[in-house]
């Protein structure tokens, strides 16, 4: 399962405080505060994203208590399940907006890392599939071939490798 990492967390949490005028928390999917702009806060279980993860809704906080602060909490989902939480301190009906930007916003990154992961696990396998090709000395195993489907490589097809060189040439006049 993809997972929320500090580092994203607080590039997260630096990057939307230089645009929103509040403070930011993110928190892991145990609620725990593992980015903010307060950084007193960091590593300590924040209540209202517990209950925004028990809940996977929205959660406001009206009014603040002993560790808590009035604000709003929402889950940070990927592929339905809940990964995180972004809580923005201040008046619920202030800082709804910012807290919806900044779901959206972290939602977005995270796909997009785990995109690129992916397709650098696929470029992996097609490059492990190749070195094992090219060095094969028998025929091909049915899980050989079927890995190659996989990948999109029909080893059925006769194939010539070409290596190519290119060299840069100066001119004098």
């Amino acid at each position: 399962m993809i997972t929320l990492t500090e580092q994203q967390a607080q590039n997260i949490v630096d990057r939307m405080m230089n645009v929103i005028p509040y403070n930011v928390n993110i928190m892991n999917n145990k609620g725990i505060i593992i980015g903010s702009g307060d950084k007193n806060r960091l590593y300590k279980l924040h209540e209202g994203a517990m209950e925004a993860i028990g809940k996977k809704v929205m959660i406001e906080i009206l009014e603040g208590g002993v560790d808590t602060k009035p604000g709003v909490n929402t889950p940070i989902l990927f592929q339905n399940k809940v990964i995180g939480v972004i809580g923005i301190t201040g008046k619920p009906e202030d800082v709804r907006p910012f807290v919806e930007l900044v779901r959206i916003t972290s939602e977005l990154l995270v796909t997009q890392e785990y995109v690129l992961f992916q397709r650098k696990i696929s470029e992996q396998l097609k490059d492990e599939f190749l070195y094992e090709l090219i060095h094969m000395k028998n025929s091909y195993a049915q899980d050989f071939k079927e890995r190659g489907g996989a990948l999109g490589i029909d080893v059925s097809l006769p194939r010539v490798a070409v290596i190519l060189t290119l060299m840069r040439v100066a001119w004098k006049k």
